[in-house]
């Protein structure tokens, strides 16, 4: 009785598969562990599919509705934006601090200046505002801008979600907790967010500064040099 002979790369595919498997003569695309699981996904798929189409039927939604939406998304993502208010009377090293670390924790920050005559500022909102654009200006994801009326009204007109606060000692936080607590009780949609900048600045203050610099001291090294120079400017008057 003759025996066929198989070719000799059937011979060691036979090898590698197995003499008894069946398929001796031809190399195994997919072996049945590989088809059972690419069956399992294929079903998982399908049901999917199927639920996500139950939901938009339920909702009154169509696919295009979706899709549109998702490439909205997409295209004009959520920005995170906070507002960084105070006077700014003068702008310090450590205000600046704040406003770094908020620019890594929001897409984007805005500084607030506010125009508060209660304080009696040694410079005019115009003046801070140009002292901030200066020294600022040219950063990326900030914005300047001037503030009078509310805080929470002026946050929710810029879309902005939360508010950012610097502490820089435990004295800081009796006043900033109150006006937190405060703000959260007309907005509940804004929140509050404490800063504490780098430790040699926790004693630093616009009010410090602007002591210091009345009485001919040297305040270099605590405001940008353009700060420096406009309250030497402003106090030789």
């Amino acid at each position: 009785m003759d025996k066929t002979v198989a070719p000799k790369a059937w011979s060691s595919q036979a090898a590698r598969y197995g003499e008894n498997s069946g398929d001796a003569k031809r190399p195994a695309l997919i072996k049945g562990g590989q088809l059972s699981n690419v069956l399992i996904l294929l079903l998982s798929s399908l049901i999917l599919v199927q639920k996500r189409d139950d939901l938009l039927v339920k909702s009154g939604l169509s696919k295009f509705d979706v899709e549109r939406w998702t490439l909205d998304v997409e295209r004009f993502p959520m920005i995170r934006r906070a507002i960084y208010p105070g006077s700014f009377d003068p702008v310090t090293n450590g205000h600046l601090d704040v406003i770094d670390r908020a620019r890594k924790l929001f897409d984007e920050v805005i500084v607030a200046v506010a125009h508060n005559d209660q304080k009696h500022p040694l410079f005019t909102l115009a003046e801070r505002l140009e002292l901030l654009q200066a020294t600022i200006g040219k950063l990326e994801n900030v914005e300047i801008a001037p503030l009078d009326g509310l805080l929470v009204d002026f946050a929710v007109a810029r879309e902005a979600t939360a508010v950012i606060r610097g502490l820089r000692a435990i004295s800081d936080f009796e006043f900033e907790f109150q006006m937190a607590l405060m703000n959260r009780k007309l907005e509940a949609n804004v929140e509050t967010i404490f800063l504490m900048p780098k430790e040699e600045y926790t004693y630093l203050s616009s009010r410090i500064v602007k002591e210091i610099a009345r009485l001919g001291g040297r305040v270099a090294e605590f405001v940008p040099g353009r700060v420096a120079a406009a309250l030497e400017a402003k106090l030789k008057r």
